[in-house]
């Protein structure tokens, strides 16, 4: 702390349990220093307004992450509030984990949190949490179609700065949803300290990165900086003989500091062009290949967004702040493909035929809080009132053609080409919530509850629009044993709509009605350097819709439960050794749900588990050697009784070693280290994903 910074100035005494914003806030009431956000969580007191701090003597406080763990998260509750005292289960899967990984996006990471499987089937990758598709925002904004909003786990890794998985039904951060979670993507924001980063990679199948990351002061004004990142990945071919992946990515954005505002505004445009995956028949005797491709080397999905962005925070006095938050995005999805329905595994036989769809879409997503801190007593308060929503305009067309019925061993499968004279299907639909949350802290105990108003409009083509609305109320509790551990307990409910989906008596389908129930513990160890979290889980939903095998639709009487234990480890567990690691055990309660239904629900894994550990070798004149591995494994799973189908359990292991010197970090990654053949956590249509076998990654990171 510099003397000529604070001066001769006094704080107040501050006694009670509170977050650090609030606590400093109230400290500083007074004293004529000025308290601001740094990066995330971090905090900056200085001596007055001088911008963006720029060879002032200034004091930070607080810390957003640490190696493998973070610290704080605002994604859980859309306040700054630490991990330990939120009363939710949050992973936060870091940069600097994703980088040791040698993860190219923020999907790579995503098997890192517990109780997260992948869904590869689709244009692309759905999460799914406690075995419920779970939504994807960015910077805390969720979009409006699954097919597109997803784009934020495409995001390459040197411009994310963590991806936080947050569990359970929360409509006040992510609006209608299953009760499973969410994912959160946060970008890297601009700073005002001059910092360049490359990344050069070349891996198996010629698949090459090229990533740079700029951030500085302008110069032109107090308080101005800018960031830009840039990537280009390619590849010659991929796993399986189809045609090589196409990734651009640029994010130009500046921020702003002075005072009490804190804004940044950007622009993004991520192209993705990505080959299909390799398929393999699932029987009752376990996965079976054809020996040859399914499809045609040329088979692609495509991703085209085009992003602008404003995240803005005011501090109106040391009590209250405003945030607002907006984005408007444009994309094209495109999937030109063969496919193929199994109608005998036994014998291989199967429908086939060529799909060609093209789906443009236009939306927009904004949220806008006030957040009040306050005390009464002995009791502290911080209120957050608000309100987000989200529009979106979709213009799709989805057409099968060159229908055909044959054995996998001879079909030949030809070049799919764009279909004409297919209509286009129209959509459009609006969703509002408003909400009103408490946090309140009494000595130990940590309360928060809520309640949200969330409506959706659907319109598709010509019909009439169809509205849902429903109050959601969620409460948690968490009492601290101690300051580094916790016990907590929440009740979270949620919806979504289903308003596309006509059931058979020509209804539209009800919403999905969801809630969840979860306790847990957390706890720091080793000098609060490594964080570990226990929860028990029961999520469910009901009014589920399922298609019937005539192509229409019904809803499931009952209730659609999953129940589970998990448990995450994260950060440094010894002076030498960084860990991330997780174990889920889940079963899926089918009591309610008839064998013709049972097919329709996920076939999750009971056991699915993950372990990544890196080691310091030596570390001297400014030199550093560490080496690591890890393992990523599941059981078996099996298929409905009407279309059985077992799949094995699997494990892939992982190898890799990290040499750094002064600026340069120089990272060599094996995966699936042994060449084990391995399949996708999920089987449809007869067919499952086939992973890629062992596969070699070296990179270089440069940073000045």
């Amino acid at each position: 702390v510099s003397e000529r910074a604070i001066g001769t100035r006094n704080c107040a005494a501050v006694q009670g349990a509170m977050s650090l914003e609030a606590a400093l806030r109230a400290a500083l009431g007074g004293s004529g220093l000025v308290l601001r956000r740094g990066d995330r969580a971090n905090f900056i007191v200085s001596a007055g307004d001088d911008g963006d701090g720029a060879g002032a003597e200034v004091v930070v406080i607080g810390r957003s992450a640490d190696g493998y763990f973070a610290v704080a998260s605002s994604s859980a509750t859309r306040t700054d509030t630490a991990i330990i005292d939120t009363p939710q289960s949050v992973q936060t899967i870091t940069n600097e984990l994703l980088k040791s990984r040698q993860a190219i996006t923020a999907e790579d990471g995503l098997r890192l949190a517990s109780g997260v499987t992948l869904d590869q089937r689709g244009l692309t990758t759905v999460p799914v949490i406690r075995g419920f598709e779970a939504p994807v925002m960015t910077d805390g904004l969720v979009g409006n179609n699954s097919s597109t909003s997803s784009a934020g786990l495409r995001i390459p890794t040197i411009g994310i700065e963590q991806v936080n998985v947050i569990k359970g039904a929360d409509s006040i951060i992510a609006g209608a949803m299953r009760p499973g979670g969410v994912v959160d993507v946060t970008r890297k924001r601009p700073q005002a300290r001059r910092v360049t980063e490359m990344l050069f990679r070349y891996g198996s199948f010629g698949d090459h990165v090229v990533s740079v990351d700029m951030t500085g002061g302008t110069g032109l004004a107090d308080g101005l900086s800018y960031r830009l990142i840039g990537s280009i990945e390619g590849s010659r071919e991929s796993f399986g003989g189809y045609d090589g992946r196409d990734a651009y990515y640029v994010s130009p954005s500046i921020g702003y500091r002075s005072g009490s505002l804190d804004l940044v505004a950007g622009f993004e445009q991520n192209d993705q062009r990505q080959p299909v995956l390799p398929l393999a028949i699932s029987t009752e005797t376990g996965p079976v290949e054809t020996g040859r491709m399914i499809g045609h080397p040329t088979d692609f999905r495509s991703l085209r967004t085009s992003l602008l962005y404003y995240d803005a925070d005011i501090t109106l006095s040391n009590a209250i702040r405003f945030s607002s938050k907006s984005q408007y995005q444009t994309s094209r999805a495109r999937v030109a493909q063969n496919e193929v329905s199994i109608l005998s595994p036994a014998a291989l036989f199967a429908l086939t035929y060529q799909r060609y769809s093209d789906e443009r879409l236009r939306q927009f997503s904004t949220a806008n809080d006030f957040h009040f801190d306050f005390a009464t007593g002995a009791v502290t308060h911080r209120v957050l009132a608000g309100g987000s929503y989200q529009y979106g305009r979709s213009q799709a067309s989805d057409s099968q053609f060159n229908i055909d019925f044959g054995s996998l061993l001879t079909m030949p499968f030809e070049p799919v080409g764009p279909a004409e004279d297919v209509a286009d299907m129209r959509t459009v639909s609006n969703s509002t919530q408003f909400y009103l949350q408490e946090q309140a802290s009494f000595g130990a105990m940590h309360l928060i509850a809520s309640i949200s108003r969330a409506e959706v409009r659907t319109r598709r083509d010509q019909d009439a629009a169809n509205r849902d609305v429903r109050w959601l109320p969620n409460a948690g509790v968490l009492f601290k044993l101690t300051d580094s551990m916790s016990l907590y307990g929440n009740y979270m409910t949620s919806f979504s709509s289903q308003a596309l989906f006509q059931l058979e008596n020509g209804e539209v389908a009800p919403p999905v009605s969801s809630n969840q129930q979860e306790v847990g513990l957390k706890m720091f160890f080793n000098d609060q350097r490594a964080f570990l979290t226990l929860a028990g889980y029961r999520a469910a939903a009901r009014n589920v819709v399922f298609s019937l095998p005539n192509g229409r639709f019904a809803v499931n009487p009952g209730s659609t439960v999953t129940k589970g234990i998990e448990a995450d480890v994260n950060g440094r567990i010894a002076s030498f050794l960084n860990a991330s690691a997780n174990y889920t055990y889940t079963t899926v309660d089918r009591s309610s749900v008839s064998l013709e239904q049972e097919g329709y629900l996920f076939s999750l894994p009971k056991h699915t588990y993950n372990a990544w550990i890196t080691a310091d070798l030596f570390q001297r004149s400014g030199q550093k050697l560490s080496i690591g591995g890890g393992a990523t494994g599941r059981s078996g799973y099996s298929g409905p009784s009407y279309r059985p189908f077992e799949m094995p359990g699997q494990v892939s292991f992982d190898a890799t070693a990290i040499y750094n010197v002064g600026n340069l970090t120089f990272n060599a990654t094996i995966r699936n280290l042994a060449d084990r053949r391995l399949y996708g956590d999920y089987a449809q249509s007869g067919v499952v994903v086939i992973q890629p076998g062992r596969t070699v990654a070296l990179s270089l990171n440069a940073k000045f």
